[in-house]
């Protein structure tokens, strides 16, 4: 497994969390709006474990109070945005 952030803090924390459970991880700074990082990102994981098997991006900044407290308009607008 493969996490990115554009922020090192996250990178520090969410790993162990991770490796506990048995998995192996890899981290790096990545900002997805970079080509160039894209591809990097890429490399690092081909060269660490040989093929891409699923990618799932995350990136998005949605500023709301939570899915509780969020109305249904703020709701569907951060997810149909992201």
């Amino acid at each position: 497994m493969v996490i990115t952030d554009v922020a090192q803090e996250p990178l520090q924390q969410l790993p162990r969390r991770i490796e506990a459970g048995g998995a192996e991880v890899a981290t790096a700074l990545l900002d997805v709006s970079s080509a160039r990082e894209r591809e990097e990102e890429t490399a690092l994981v081909r060269d660490r474990f040989g093929v891409l098997d699923v990618l799932v991006n995350l990136a998005g900044i949605l500023d709301w109070p939570g899915i509780e407290a969020g109305s249904e308009l703020v709701v569907d607008g951060g997810l149909t945005a992201h």
